[in-house]
């Protein structure tokens, strides 16, 4: 499925449609679990209705990556082009940011699942105060393991290549820094703005699957009787 042609339909919806169980807290697509009394895959707990397991603004940001990838221009010379490679910028921005609060939500399950106080979370989250100490410092103090280690675990067990998602995510970094600090679009591209929409699908399996193997477990040993 090509999702860049999808026009009609939220890519949110689409996408991010994972649910969690309330009581193992192992994320996956089960819709079932909207219904009230359906019993979880994993620990067949009956279920109290349906739990989203991405918060609102990650939703928010997919939708917005869909609206500006979607809006016309660029098709005539002179104005028209200026407005898609405006949009093109926005497609960009706003995956850095998705990736970001990705990675600030897995952060906040770990702290939870690990039973690390709120003021404690709260100043580890200080003292990493940018993605970089979060990805490469923070994250690592929580799983284990450094990010490029993750990245090759969950490759080896599925079928999306998270290594190559990780290469995609520093070269479109890249590009938004060089925006950003230096006023260079030339890196920002359609091109680039399409992976970045082919790119949603796999950033999104990545965390649940770095969910359901470091912050899962630690719920599910806590459910049994």
């Amino acid at each position: 499925m090509d999702v860049k042609k999808i026009t009609h339909q939220k890519l949110s919806l689409l996408l991010a449609d994972f649910q969690i169980c309330r009581n193992c807290r192992v994320v996956d697509r089960d819709q079932g679990r909207i219904r009230y009394g359906h019993k979880c895959g994993t620990c067949e707990t009956p279920g109290e209705g349906g739990l989203m397991y991405f918060e609102v603004s990650i939703l928010v940001l997919i939708d917005l990556m869909q609206e500006a990838f979607h809006t016309p221009g660029g098709y005539r010379q002179g104005r028209d082009r200026s407005i898609r490679e405006a949009h093109n910028v926005s497609v960009v921005l706003f995956f850095c940011s998705l990736r970001e609060i990705l990675l600030n939500w897995l952060i906040e399950h770990l702290c939870w699942a690990q039973k690390i106080p709120r003021p404690v979370y709260e100043r580890l989250f200080a003292d990493s105060n940018t993605y970089a100490l979060r990805q490469n410092n923070l994250l690592p103090s929580l799983t284990g393991k450094k990010w490029k280690v993750l990245a090759a675990q969950e490759s080896r067990s599925s079928k999306l290549d998270y290594i190559e998602l990780d290469e995609f995510m520093r070269k479109t970094v890249d590009a938004r820094n060089k925006f950003m600090h230096e006023g260079k679009r030339w890196g920002i591209d359609r091109t680039l703005a399409e992976g970045c929409i082919d790119h949603i699908w796999p950033l999104l399996n990545f965390y649940v699957a770095l969910h359901n193997r470091y912050v899962h477990p630690l719920h599910f040993a806590k459910s049994k009787p």
